[in-house]
């Protein structure tokens, strides 16, 4: 490895955590999440010259991410497999506590926005990226980004 490429892999490791809470959020499975972070930062080094210091390596790295996953969705569709989140089965615990009976009303409430938006309202609220940045990220304007936020949180609101 060139100290260039050390440089860079030094760089992409700084947004392991986010990228691998996005990764979660995508994915809904711990392994399947590791595999896309794996799959993920093996792209990135092997197109790291393509990633021009100076730029917003962060967003770079989450475009990466949600295209790695979308490949991977398309393939699993044309294998035959489909993959919504209405397939996946949550285990239902009965709450403990009252905090857990909240979590489980605005995870259930969430469930009914669309998933580009529901990803839009998480990378802002949860990741703390700025309204430019989901906008690279999710390739729209920053407009559409605040805007559906807005919708969003309206939404929220209204249903709390």
């Amino acid at each position: 490895m060139t100290p260039a490429q050390g440089e860079v892999s030094a760089e992409f490791l700084k947004h392991r955590d986010a990228l691998r809470s996005y990764a979660m959020r995508l994915t809904r499975d711990g392994d399947r999440a590791n595999d896309l972070l794996q799959d993920v930062y093996l792209r990135a080094m092997d197109n790291a010259h393509m990633f021009k210091p100076g730029t917003n390596c962060r967003a770079w790295l989450f475009i990466l991410t949600r295209n790695k996953f979308m490949d991977g969705t398309r393939a699993a569709k044309r294998r035959g497999v489909p993959v919504t989140l209405d397939d996946i089965a949550i285990p239902y615990l009965p709450p403990r506590q009252e905090d857990n009976l909240r979590r489980d009303h605005l995870m259930r409430l969430l469930k009914l926005l669309p998933a580009d938006t529901r990803l839009i309202l998480l990378m802002a609220g949860i990741d703390g990226m700025k309204y430019d940045e989901i906008a690279e990220v999710m390739g729209c304007e920053v407009g559409t980004v605040k805007s559906k936020i807005s919708r969003a949180r309206d939404l929220l609101g209204r249903a709390l």
